[in-house]
């Protein structure tokens, strides 16, 4: 039972679907994670594996699959295997909304590239909103039934968390109401280009007063269209008339002139603005009106090249990220690292110059300090690769059988953190301390408490949650209390101890649910 328990995997298959037909882009046969390297173009090491994910537009669904972690156009893209536990015939791709690339071939001297593919016909220049990507895609399950949901980067479903509710503001910015879900047959005029056969997805920058970032804003929230997408990953912006300049014929020339043009005149914009305001330039909310322009290349049918978009930021906001070292931008760092851990990645140079959005100078100049102090925030993290930490938390009665299980996980080398059946009750503030220094010892843990419900165990998902851990099983008992008296009879614990009683008495045993 305890190694189907860790090791436990199931499988099926179901009939295909047209809509299935039309996503599968590489014709990859297979569920698996090495059909997700090739359809990623990556190493398995770049992946990551998500099951159960609930659908907050449609929650009474859950999708499984992979997420592709490497660093390219195809960071965070999904690789679909199960709608609501039943395995697809065919797995498909969700393509995710590429991150943006500089456009200079030397960062520190700012000279830009000489951009000389061929297929270039034409170019496109829309205004770079300050907020937070949010990709609204189709999906389907195994008897074709079609859903719409949204993504961010490098999460399979958009959520509320630390960072942000940014669930709650893209469904009010939608109109959306409670109990409302996202179908072919309600969506919202701004989601109209999915009803295209072709089209998988289309992205928005969801910005505003209340998704705080750098530029000010005179809006509580909205979703800024940026492009749509197909099942093939072909990219096509969205065309609008404010702040944009084109389609435009293609120029080099013309192109290099107006990006410099852009930037003078952005860096003019927010200068005049932080005057007006009487503001520094600071690293902080509200301190700029406009963050810059994107720069589409277009093929002849109007579709990005390569998947790839660039950023032309205006100079002081390239400038202000790392002017100085303070409190702000420790905080920056502390927020990157932070999303490397909950995604699941390295922490590495790498990953953090990435995460951070430096530039080879700006890196040269602080990567000592970046990393000194990722190190300070790191110590009790260990890498991915070394790190040992795995938390199970059980939950049942006294005499549901839990003494069994942890004397057999103990001789697999498992610490038990509890009191187990002793005829002592301490309280659970007291296993707070040996439980985190425990995990920062790099190994695996077992709270043996009776754990009967989402706030009991919230401490040790919370405690978990803060030292970067993510891998945390529960084990439920689920024994009806007659046959725990009757297993405690069993083994002479009488069932009138005053601890044992408590126990037995203390309500009924809530196992997880998907939200908790």
């Amino acid at each position: 039972a305890i190694t189907n328990f860790i090791k436990h995997e199931t499988r099926h298959t179901i009939k295909a679907t047209r809509m299935e037909d039309i996503n599968n882009t590489h014709d990859i046969k297979g569920n698996t994670k090495e059909n997700a390297c090739v359809a990623f173009d990556c190493h398995i090491k770049d992946i990551s594996s998500f099951k159960g994910s609930q659908d907050p537009f449609n929650p009474q669904n859950t999708i499984e699959g992979f997420m592709c972690r490497k660093d390219a156009t195809t960071l965070g893209s999904l690789w679909i295997t199960k709608v609501n536990g039943i395995a697809l015939k065919k797995a498909y791709m969700v393509h995710a909304t590429p991150k943006l690339a500089y456009p200079y071939d030397d960062y520190e001297k700012k000279e830009y590239k000489q951009f000389n593919d061929k297929c270039i016909v034409s170019y496109y220049i829309s205004n770079k909103w300050d907020g937070s990507n949010i990709l609204f895609f189709k999906y389907h399950d195994a008897e074709g039934n079609v859903f719409i949901s949204a993504k961010s980067r490098v999460v399979e479903f958009v959520k509320d968390g630390n960072f942000g509710p940014f669930c709650t503001l893209t469904k009010e910015t939608l109109g959306l109401k409670e109990g409302d879900v996202l179908t072919m047959g309600n969506l919202p005029e701004s989601l109209s280009e999915l009803e295209s056969e072709d089209v998988q997805a289309k992205c928005f920058e969801l910005c505003g007063r209340k998704d705080p970032h750098l530029v000010k804003y005179d809006f509580d929230a909205k979703l800024q269209p940026l492009f749509v997408s197909t099942f093939r990953g072909s990219i096509r912006p969205c065309i609008t008339s404010k702040g944009s300049y084109g389609p435009k014929p293609w120029n080099l020339e013309d192109v290099l002139a107006m990006c410099k043009k852009i930037q003078k005149f952005d860096l003019a914009k927010n200068e005049k603005f932080r005057e007006e305001n009487n503001l520094q330039l600071r690293y902080e909310y509200g301190h700029f009106i406009t963050e810059g322009k994107i720069l589409y290349l277009l093929d002849v049918n109007g579709n990005l090249l390569h998947r790839t978009m660039y950023k032309i930021k205006s100079p002081d906001i390239e400038h202000v990220h790392w002017a100085n070292f303070d409190c702000t931008i420790q905080g920056r760092v502390r927020e990157a690292l932070e999303k490397i851990i909950l995604r699941g990645g390295q922490i590495s140079e790498g990953a953090l110059q990435s995460e951070l959005d430096m530039g080879p100078k700006e890196w040269g100049k602080w990567s000592k300090d970046v990393m000194d102090y990722a190190t300070q925030m790191d110590k009790d993290i260990p890498t991915k690769e070394n790190d040992k930490r795995r938390v199970i938390i059980l939950a049942g009665h006294a005499g549901s059988g839990r003494t069994e299980f942890v004397e057999e996980m103990r001789k697999k080398g498992w610490i038990i953190l509890g009191n187990g059946m002793l005829t002592n009750n301490p309280p659970v503030n007291e296993f707070i301390a040996p439980f985190i220094v425990q995990l920062r010892s790099n190994c695996s843990l077992l709270v043996d408490l009776p754990n009967l419900n989402p706030h009991q165990r919230s401490t040790w998902l919370q405690e978990a949650k803060k030292l970067g851990i993510l891998n945390i099983d529960c084990v439920v008992f689920d024994v009806s209390r007659t046959e725990c008296e009757s297993n405690l009879a069993k083994i002479g614990v009488k069932t009138t101890d005053p601890v044992i009683k408590k126990n037995l008495s203390s309500g009924m045993l809530s196992a997880p649910l998907l939200k908790e």
